[in-house]
């Protein structure tokens, strides 16, 4: 980006109104100003408005572009574009009309539930457009009609039957399933199954449908011929454009789960997934819909995984033997300027520790060793590997001493491998679910001082583990003993999940209604399994 005065740039606006790159610089220049005459703030003002009006597909562009940027580790084209998004998104937002920002693609740079929350409802409200009202109306879903001479039916929903998060994290939940009180259809929309994951669903599955390609009407049709009960979604299906099988009320009760991390809306599902470690008090911040809120984390596990005894040297992975290893696997689009500054002042507090991350993006490679020579940190200290597939993956991340959280968008697959391989992750949780899924597993996993309340914490936190390798040792046994106490027991989650169901039936059969569920689901209601299911 050319920086130009803010009188030239506003020559430039002024002579050539239909070009809108100037105004747009203008406008980020503006916005890092921290003072400004009334000029700027009249243009500032209404400088988003003029913009749209001037050229929607270029700002559309601009959205998705930055997405790239962000993925490419530009991180001077970030920080200077975002104020521009921001200003867009509010003035979208105050108009019936459709935002260009997803709800996930503003989670990866914003901590605001109530911003990611109004962006989820105005895709929404671009799905009643298109598809109309009668098709989404809440009278147009199905009655609940489950009765006890009969199993409750439970439709799952998924487009990621692959090595993806999603698959790998649902791999053998439905094997775990009571099969007894649950029949289990599920919906893939997956464009390539892999077998390794779509194997174990399909096995654990009463019904398994093909259904990649059909229409969202399609879909719903085969739900409301099937007669789910509750219909969940495993792979934020529920947002994408607005219309789907979730906005189209195919079923009388529609759970939200795993997919995406954030609320949705009551709009478009009654339930969503959480743990005790995802919400912010009663208040419950951002979320219209009802919350289930797990016994132990929001996220199921694989229980048949395992890393296996014969590890790769550090050595043949290019990291130093001798050195302390900060692995950071998350993808670099969750990375913000404040995670960066943290590392690179851990890295200056420990000469002899390396920052591992994983990227086949040259792009991204390059600008990460620009980003170090600027900082002034020395090249050996940052290793790039390349990406691998999830079992390597596994045993080179179990050489790691420490896992290192992004301060924003956090991991939660990749968290929970890295507590599976033995390695404690550091976080630093926000205010939205996708900034708080670590916090959850750290304290399942018994690591709950890992999870710290300022930067300042976290960069205490890494010294302490680097320099003190007793207190090192002990954060690793802690975790060896959650893991053999079976804190990622599927059938455990399982046990959860199926309580909140039999918590939902109970709602429904009694005409309550949506009522939140906490982390002690059934239980708390006294809630007779046995009468209810009689």
């Amino acid at each position: 980006m050319v920086e130009r005065s803010n009188n030239a740039a506003w020559a430039q606006v002024l002579s050539q109104p239909g070009v809108i790159a100037p105004s747009m610089d203008l406008f980020c220049v503006l916005s890092h100003k921290t003072q400004r005459n009334d000029r700027d703030l009249g243009f500032l003002s209404k400088g988003a408005a003029w913009m749209l009006a001037l050229d929607r597909r270029g700002l559309a562009d601009l959205v998705n572009r930055f997405s790239e940027w962000r993925a490419e580790m530009a991180v001077d084209l970030t920080r200077h574009f975002s104020p521009l998004l921001d200003g867009v998104l509010e003035e979208q937002l105050q108009r019936p009309e459709d935002v260009f920002e997803t709800a996930l693609q503003f989670l990866e740079r914003r901590d605001d539930p109530h911003r990611a929350l109004a962006i989820a409802e105005a895709f929404l409200a671009r799905g009643r457009r298109r598809i109309g009202d009668d098709a989404w109306s809440p009278s147009r879903r199905p009655p609940w009609n489950w009765t006890a001479e009969r199993r409750l039916r439970i439709g799952y929903v998924c487009a990621e039957l692959t090595i993806h998060p999603v698959g790998l994290s649902i791999r053998t939940l439905l094997l775990r399933h009571d099969k007894a009180r649950f029949e289990l259809f599920v919906y893939d929309c997956t464009p390539k199954p892999d077998r390794i994951v779509a194997g174990p669903v399909a096995l654990g599955a009463d019904v398994l449908r093909p259904c990649l390609g059909m229409s969202s009407h399609e879909l719903c049709q085969l739900v409301r011929d099937d007669g789910i009960d509750i219909l969940v979604d495993l792979s934020g299906a529920a947002l994408g454009s607005g219309d789907t099988v979730f906005s189209r009320c195919a079923a009388p009760v529609r759970v939200g789960m795993i997919g995406y991390p954030g609320a949705m809306g009551r709009d478009t599902v009654d339930f969503t997934v959480v743990d005790p470690g995802m919400v912010l008090g009663s208040e419950r911040v951002g979320f219209s819909e009802r919350l289930i809120v797990m016994p132990g984390s929001f996220l199921p596990h694989d229980d048949t995984f395992t890393v296996g005894a014969e590890l790769p040297s550090r050595h043949d992975l290019g990291l130093p033997e001798d050195g302390f290893v900060m692995a950071a696997f998350n993808r670099l689009n969750k990375l913000n300027v404040e995670t960066l500054q943290l590392w690179a002042g851990c890295l200056k507090r420990l000469p002899q520790a390396v920052l591992w991350l994983s990227t086949d993006d040259t792009a991204a490679a390059a600008n990460l060793a620009v980003l170090f020579e600027r900082i002034g940190l020395p090249a050996e200290q940052l290793v790039v590997s390349a990406k691998l597939g999830i079992l390597p993956h596994a045993r080179r991340l179990a050489r790691a001493d420490i896992s290192l959280d992004p301060l924003g968008y956090n991991g939660g697959y990749g968290t929970a491998l890295s507590l599976r391989c033995g390695v404690p992750v550091i976080c630093r949780p926000g205010q939205c679910f996708a900034w708080r899924m670590s916090a959850g597993l750290l304290h399942q996993a018994g690591l709950g001082d890992c999870v710290v309340a300022s930067p300042r914490h976290y960069f205490e936190l890494v010294a302490k583990i680097a320099e003190e390798p007793a207190y090192a040792q002990k954060l690793r046994d802690r975790l060896a003993a959650a893991t053999g106490a079976g804190v990622f027991d599927t059938r455990r989650y399982a046990a959860g999940l199926e309580a909140a169901f039999l918590e939902i039936a109970a709602q429904y059969q009694q005409n309550m209604g949506r009522q939140e569920i906490d982390q002690q689901g059934a239980v708390n209601r006294d809630i007779d399994v046995a009468q209810l299911l009689s």
